[in-house]
């Protein structure tokens, strides 16, 4: 939704050479705000048989943010400019965009002895919600992958992902140092890799102090605090896969999430599903997560397989892992798997709800093919299965017998004569 506000001002000739600004207010939720603007810059004189243009006014543009930062300046060059939470107009920062007071900076460079009015229009976008799609695990070259960060962040495009993580072997990627790719959010991270389990450290440049490595149980405790109180979203990486097996006790390390789905599926990945849904059974509200742990594209391992399916208030990174952090999503195998929407009245995917005797599930599920099957699961295991005859959608609703949690999967036959595999996976809603 948009919103738009005017403003204008007059400028005498004896505030040339001068700066001033013009405050104007924002609200919370705003995911892009834009700024025109309008003046006589050129007089015309007639003459015999030549009209002539001389430029009478220069007034300069430039943004402060309400914590009183330069948000960019572009001079006299530009009669608009935008600021997004990924991009924005060249000159100028691509930010979140702040809540509160920001102020126009009015640079009275060059004024007619009559003085000049500029005309603002100032308009911002409210953020809603919408599903974004990414890569939470991918590697570069700054590790043990093939692509450079930039042509990694152009692959990801072409596959049709929002947004990516960049978690290179312990190796953190500064945010200044990423290249900006039009639509495509990148997230730094690093992969913090040990002997005995790896776990992906997402959203700061640096989430803990000095190397990475730890001789004791103490002091890989102390990597993980760190990155806590950092403010990084931490996950644990692939916990059942043999040669990297997470041989801590998840329970004894801070994190987040779990990565249930590591690259193609197999057996590691369906054992990683069965030890979530024990936790999940046993009252642990955690959310899981996925990622291709992308090096290079080969018969079965590309960008985007798995993704990561994230329903946000916008595709800046904080909002992403926000998102991400509250279990506002559900896997899949690739950028062109099912679709899903799953809810509980109000509630979304991730949320919690008191149960009631009424509690109900909708479940909306597209791009199904004959031979899918749709399975509610709960702490017991499977509710219901749903079998699908022919392409198209599903779309239901289901009461919840009892407290505890509901998620969704949906199984495909990828290989005609193979068994259904996972091909959707969702975080629950949870009934308390």
């Amino acid at each position: 939704m948009r919103e738009t506000r005017s403003i204008s001002i007059q400028i005498t000739h004896e505030q040339e050479g001068r700066y001033f600004t013009v405050p104007f207010d924002l609200p919370e939720h705003v995911d892009c705000l834009r700024i025109s603007y309008r003046y006589e810059r050129l007089q015309q004189t007639p003459d015999d048989e030549w009209t002539i243009q001389q430029k009478t006014n220069a007034v300069d543009l430039a943004l402060i943010d309400p914590a009183g930062r330069l948000a960019g300046s572009s001079g006299t060059n530009r009669n608009h400019i935008e600021i997004c939470g990924t991009t924005a107009t060249p000159g100028y920062h691509p930010e979140p965009v702040m809540a509160g007071v920001w102020s126009i900076l009015v640079g009275a460079y060059h004024i007619a002895p009559e003085g000049v009015s500029v005309d603002y229009e100032i308009s911002w976008d409210l953020k809603e919600r919408r599903w974004y799609t990414g890569d939470l695990h991918t590697h570069t070259l700054a590790s043990d992958g093939v692509l450079a960060m930039d042509e990694l962040a152009i692959h990801a495009r072409r596959h049709g992902l929002d947004f990516v993580a960049i978690t290179d072997h312990n190796t953190a990627v500064p945010t200044q140092s990423m290249p900006q790719i039009d639509g495509l959010t990148l997230i730094p991270g690093l992969e913090w890799t040990h002997y005995k389990g790896h776990a992906n450290m997402l959203g700061t440049d640096a989430p803990y102090q000095g190397s990475f490595h730890a001789d004791t149980f103490e002091a890989v405790l102390d990597h993980f605090r760190q990155a806590r109180a950092n403010g990084a979203l931490i996950v644990i990486n692939h916990p059942c896969d043999p040669p990297y097996r997470f041989h801590f006790k998840i329970e004894d390390l801070p994190h987040d999430l779990i990565e249930i789905w590591n690259g193609p599926m197999r057996e590691s990945n369906l054992q990683a599903i069965g030890l979530w849904q024990q936790m999940l059974a046993n009252g642990h509200k955690i959310p899981a997560c996925c990622g291709s742990d992308y090096h290079k594209d080969s018969l079965f391992q590309f960008l985007g397989g798995p993704c990561l399916r994230v329903l946000s208030w916008s595709q800046g990174r904080d909002d992403l892992l926000a998102a991400v952090r509250q279990g506002h999503s559900y896997m899949v195998y690739g950028p062109d798997g099912p679709r899903l929407e799953f809810k509980s009245g109000a509630a979304v995917v991730g949320d919690s709800v008191r149960w009631q005797p009424d509690s109900a599930i909708q479940i909306e599920a597209e791009r199904l093919q004959p031979g899918d099957e749709v399975r509610t699961i709960g702490k017991k295991g499977v509710i219901e299965t749903w079998n699908v005859t022919k392409p198209g959608k599903l779309n239901a609703t289901r009461p919840v017998a009892e407290p505890g949690f509901v998620r969704i999967e949906i199984h495909r036959r990828f290989i005609p004569g193979l068994p259904v595999f996972p091909g959707l996976l969702s975080n629950p809603i949870f009934f308390d």
